[in-house]
């Protein structure tokens, strides 16, 4: 046995020999094992999870220290050639149109900014007298991003449509400003349950829509772009390099690349179509909206096919340099990953810590 791959020799009573291999072998190395290896970095597994998979199951496979001896030699290393290429030609297609840039920090989206407002709802609704609110909370949220996503950036004009909703409930659609003088909405015909202009549920609402914190950052709300993105991303991160499991520099890295591969395969996936060639959706109650619901789009599934592209450029790899030696010899290696955080800390001998040691509860007793 060698890893993953099993080798019989037999003979005869008349002397012949025959050898038997359960799978490919080159240069000693069976390929199973190249094979497992890039499947467990290139899908984001855990190695020790699945070599401890097939531990259970008695079936036979590489040790980790072939695991990480195959990842430092090959697998690292396709992961940074196929990455070079696959950047070289996304900023290129970068390069031939406009560029919204998105990062890590925070920024006063609509989202956030709404649920702030629906928390202020809520307070207000539970109220005797303002109970009437609740049929506008929803509406209210809806205009918020009406509001931002059809001003261009234009601080002002998001504030004066806004501010037109403090008309809008006392079904009054003009006057609002200079900017936005009149509602865009077509003519209402349906029974809506208006407010009366100076009562206590008008002035509690008014309150909420005119606080300081909303004037000041109404202005500055993002225009189009959404956080989900990026929070899908990051998600895709917690994937592929969870915070529960310790990897090194190197495997890091290399596993980021492999989530920012997979997020450009698959970030502009279409809607996924019924039989009948409606679109499909799917029901969602987010904890945020406290029991309500809302639908989400179901888009088609994952691609993987840079996968494939890892997986050729790691056997390219192996048939170029038949050894860990000759890889590491002629393969770039990274550079020294960065000292971690704790190289800052004066650190102590275990001598020293167990003199430190003070026990709580007297064990003598």
């Amino acid at each position: 046995m060698c890893g993953s791959g099993a080798t019989f020799e037999c003979s005869c009573p008349k002397g012949h020999l025959f050898k038997w291999q359960s799978q490919p072998v080159h240069c000693k190395m069976p390929l199973g094992n190249l094979v497992v290896s890039s499947g467990i970095l290139f899908t984001g597994s855990s190695p020790k999870a699945v070599i401890n998979l097939f531990e259970q199951c008695n079936i036979a496979c590489m040790t980790d220290r072939t695991y990480r001896n195959i990842q430092s030699c090959y697998l690292i290393p396709a992961v940074h050639n196929v990455w070079e290429g696959n950047n070289t030609v996304e900023l290129q297609m970068c390069r031939e149109g406009n560029v919204k840039v998105g990062g890590d920090a925070r920024f006063c989206s609509p989202g956030h900014t709404a649920k702030c407002i629906q928390e202020a709802h809520s307070c207000i609704k539970k109220e005797r007298v303002c109970s009437q609110i609740a049929d506008w909370a929803h509406s209210i949220s809806n205009h918020m991003y009406w509001a931002a996503s059809s001003s261009n950036g234009n601080g002002e004009m998001v504030l004066q449509k806004w501010q037109s909703i403090l008309n809008h409930v006392c079904n009054k659609h003009e006057g609002h400003g200079d900017l936005f003088p009149t509602c865009q909405h077509e003519e209402i015909t349906k029974d809506v349950c208006w407010l009366k202009m100076g009562s206590k549920v008008y002035k509690e609402l008014r309150d909420v829509i005119t606080s300081n914190f909303l004037m000041n950052d109404i202005k500055k709300l993002s225009p189009g772009e959404q956080t989900s993105d990026l929070e899908a991303f990051h998600s895709l991160v917690c994937q592929f390099v969870p915070k529960s499991t310790h990897y090194f520099y190197d495997a890091m890295k290399a596993r980021l690349l492999v989530a920012a591969l997979h997020s450009n395969e698959n970030a502009q996936r279409s809607q996924a179509l019924k039989r009948d060639g409606t679109p499909r959706y799917r029901l969602s109650y987010p904890k945020a909206k406290k029991g309500e619901h809302c639908l989400k789009v179901v888009k088609e599934g994952c691609t993987y096919d840079y996968v494939m592209d890892l997986m050729e450029e790691a056997y390219d790899l192996r048939q170029g340099f038949q050894s860990y030696s000759l890889a590491r010899k002629g393969l770039p290696m990274s550079n020294s990953p960065p000292p971690p955080l704790t190289s800052q800390v004066n650190r102590v001998s275990l001598e020293e810590a167990l003199a430190r040691h003070k026990v709580r509860f007297n064990k003598s007793h």
